[in-house]
């Protein structure tokens, strides 16, 4: 009797957005890509959009809500999010037409909302979650309040609504904690196989929420972008920092501490705070705006700056920015915040305390100073978060293999 075939595993993503809008959707776009290109069926499930991208596999989708605008737009944003108002029917297609064996989960909160992960699980397919935010211990997704460190909702959600933790609005945090009543971290363990923990500061975290560690796989994100190559003794010069322009990300203390400074900082990026910082920062003579640049500029940008700067005064779970730095060969200066220190060890960059200006500084002039080997860095980071060694272990935790922590 001949060996029995192997059927590969079938595997669905779902992101609520598959368009590149942030960190979260890159991934999900990027890993549908490789695990495809590895030879497994994919397929993906998103809520319909415009800007929506087409997938190596086929696209299933929800209908689109907004949880903004006329009040008739709100109230279906809010029954998405209560309940999975449309995603049910359109889930349960999903799953009939293509018959996925694993669903890997990605951003799901309010636009598709955790109802597939139960509708999966009661189906028999298996459900591994892939955490990019707080969600699931945190209603306001950042372990912030008023600017500053907060665990209050890691044992239970009902802080969010006292302190108006969404928008400053009793009525977003009141969404916020009926949404995190209902879809509860019980249901969520008792729907969910595995999690994957892009840090193991996440994986900590979710470890003080009540989640069984034995159920957690910390797993770091990969490069997204192509890795550059680099000319060695390419001139380098500046500091720069690219991301998201809004106080969580520390941009504003970065600013200060260029004030008067001896080297040049380029910002690239856009936010809520983007207006204010040009009106206060852009006449300094060192500092330069760029605005959104695509995914090309960023690589040139960091290939010819000098130092990064990821001044976070957040818990950043696993920063794409130290990543895709490190993958140029540019050394960085971060706070010591979340996941940050897991990612700058030491040779590739300095830490400093979020917030202080003084040790900001400090650690950017001593980077400066230090003769580094931008190439032979580059090198080590393509190698540590290349898509392939990712796919690599995901493939193997899909196969039920669970890999070393």
């Amino acid at each position: 009797m001949g060996s029995a075939e192997i059927i590969p595993e079938r595997v669905m993503l779902v992101s609520k957005f598959f368009y590149r809008r942030g960190g979260a959707e890159v991934h999900a776009i990027e890993l549908e890509r490789i695990l495809a290109g590895r030879g497994l069926p994919t397929a993906v499930f998103a809520m319909a959009h415009p800007l929506n991208l087409s997938p190596s596999g086929a696209l299933f989708t929800a209908p689109e809500v907004a949880i903004d605008g006329p009040l008739s737009r709100r109230i279906k944003g809010a029954m998405r999010v209560m309940g999975g108002f449309g995603v049910g029917s359109a889930f349960r297609k999903a799953l009939h037409d293509f018959r996925p064996t694993v669903l890997l989960l990605h951003n799901i909160h309010s636009y598709i909302s955790p109802i597939v992960a139960e509708i999966a699980a009661k189906r028999g397919v298996r459900v591994i979650w892939t955490l990019h935010d707080y969600k699931l211990l945190c209603p306001s997704y950042s372990f912030l309040r008023n600017g500053e460190e907060c665990r209050e909702c890691l044992t239970s959600p009902w802080p969010v609504i006292r302190h108006r933790c969404m928008k400053s609005s009793a009525v977003a945090s009141g969404l916020a904690l009926a949404e995190a009543l209902r879809w509860n971290r019980r249901m969520t363990l008792r729907s969910v196989e595995r999690f994957i923990c892009p840090s193991r500061f996440m994986a900590e975290r979710m470890t003080e929420g009540g989640c069984p560690p034995e159920r957690l796989t910390v797993l770091h994100n990969f490069l997204t972008t192509p890795a550059p190559r680099l000319a060695a003794g390419k001139n380098r010069s500046g500091v720069c920092y690219i991301g998201r322009l809004s106080a969580e990300k520390g941009v504003q203390t970065l600013l200060k501490c260029a004030v008067g400074a001896p080297w040049h900082l380029t910002i690239a990026g856009t936010g809520p705070l983007e207006n204010e910082l040009r009106k206060s920062y852009a006449s300094l003579p060192n500092v330069s705006f760029l605005g959104c640049i695509p995914p090309e500029e960023v690589t040139q940008l960091l290939t010819r700056s000098e130092v990064s700067v990821v001044p976070s005064e957040c818990d950043e779970n696993c920063s794409l920015s130290i990543i895709e730095s490190l993958c140029c060969g540019t050394p960085v200066v971060a706070s010591c915040s979340g996941g940050n220190p897991e990612l700058v060890s030491s040779g590739r960059g300095i830490l400093f305390k979020r917030g202080d200006i003084t040790m900001m500084r400090e650690a950017i002039r001593q980077l400066l100073a230090r003769p580094i080997a931008h190439k032979t860095l580059a090198e080590d980071a393509q190698a540590e978060f290349s898509p392939a060694a990712y796919a690599d272990r995901i493939t193997t935790l899909i196969a039920r293999g669970l890999p070393e922590q």
